[in-house]
Order: C-alpha cells, then structure tokens, then sequence
C-alpha cells in the first residue's frame, strides 16, 4: 500500500500489508517519535546517520527536515532495507541504506525478527530455530570512520545499545547529537549514565517516555 504525505512533499511511503509497518507509520509522522532535536539547524546539519531505520520513514522525515544532510541508515533486515531503498528513493541522491547490525565489533551476528513485528528485529545470542537469521556486523567506530564530525544520530537498534554504548566509543568525539531509544532491560537512567560518561549532556526526550537526548555543545553546529 502506498501513502502520500503533505510533511513529505506527497512523495509516496510503501507499506506492507499485514507488517507492523502501519505501526511504524504512525509512530513516525503520527506520534512523532523520531522528531529531530529543535537545537538543530536546518541550514547547518549536513551529516546524519539512522541506526534502527527499519523502512526507512525517518530518513524520508529526516531528509526533507535537512535539505544540506548527507544521511546514511543502517538497518538490520534485508527485507526492511530494501523497502527503505524503496521509501528514500526522492531523496537518493544523499541518503544510502545499510543492510547489517549497528554491533561493538565487527563481523557477523544472528538476529531475530517474528512475523507481525517487523520493526522488532534484534540480535540474539541464543539462536531459536527457524527465526534466526545472519547479518553482517559493524561498530560505530567502523561505520563513521570516514565522517571528520557527525551532527546527529537516532539510535533505535532493539537493545544493542546497551552494549554500543559502552564498548569501542570512539566515535563519540565526533558525534554532536545522539537521540537514543531504550530497550528493556536496559533503562533510560542506565543510558543517561553511560552517555554522561562519553561526555554528553543528556536529558529526557519529551516525545518519548524510552528515549534520551544527548547534547555534546562543543561539537553542535549553529
């Protein structure tokens, strides 16, 4: 099913029909959950990443907030990349999709998605059969290697970050914005903790009951 968007410039947004697309949907241009930070500018913000991109609808939302970024997506399902491939396609020009595992090493990893919960899926390192799946893996210290300064990432990677956080964070001198949503067991007062650790001022974001914010002022563009 295709939607047509007045905050998109009616480009087209694909969904699949008995997915938790729809849910994915509303939780992006309904409930805005993945509203950039206002401390952001339009005119200044030239380099983004989206880790959790699923199919790819922040980007999209992303990509008309930011008309000067650069933003490349990782997203750990091949099908739900390649319907994000679909869904940034007006915008390709400056936005690339990643098919594998935002993980604190490189390599490979096994992953779980169910059925009906397509914007769930998550590493796993007790395989269950028939739903586990592989991936390639990267660290953040891997994929932003070749970025001299990050203005702002979304990190929504189902519980990896309780360990992205923690280990290999040497991408955190460049990265001036992080938006982090928590997965449980992993809390928001763990997460603050560990992103005040890297440096960051960190706050509750106001759209998200499970989600920081997290401000490095020195390394914010204006």
């Amino acid at each position: 099913m295709s939607f047509y968007l007045r905050s998109l410039g009616r480009q087209p947004i694909w969904v699949r029909p008995g997915t938790s697309d729809l849910v994915v949907l509303y939780e992006t241009f309904g409930a805005a959950y993945d509203m950039p930070p206002k401390v952001l500018s339009p005119e200044n913000t030239t380099r983004i990443w989206d880790l959790g991109a699923n199919i790819g609808l922040t980007v999209a939302r992303y990509a008309v907030a930011f008309p000067r970024a650069r933003i490349s997506a990782v997203e750990l399902d091949a099908a739900n990349a390649d319907l994000a491939r679909r869904n940034v396609i007006a915008f390709a020009s400056r936005c690339e999709v990643i098919t594998g595992a935002v993980w604190v090493e490189d390599g490979a990893i096994q992953y779980v998605l169910v059925e009906g919960m397509e914007h769930g899926a998550h590493v796993t390192g007790d395989p269950v059969g028939s739903q586990t799946r592989s991936a390639p893996a990267w660290s953040l210290d891997t994929l932003l290697k070749d970025d001299e300064r990050v203005d702002f990432i979304k990190m929504d990677i189902e519980g990896a970050e309780a360990l992205v956080l923690k280990q290999n964070t040497e991408w955190a001198g460049k990265v001036g914005c992080l938006k982090v949503e928590c997965h449980s067991p992993y809390t928001v007062a763990q997460a603050a903790a560990d992103l005040e650790a890297l440096g960051y001022d960190v706050e509750r974001d106001s759209k998200h009951w499970a989600s920081v914010l997290a401000l490095k002022p020195g390394l914010l563009s204006h």
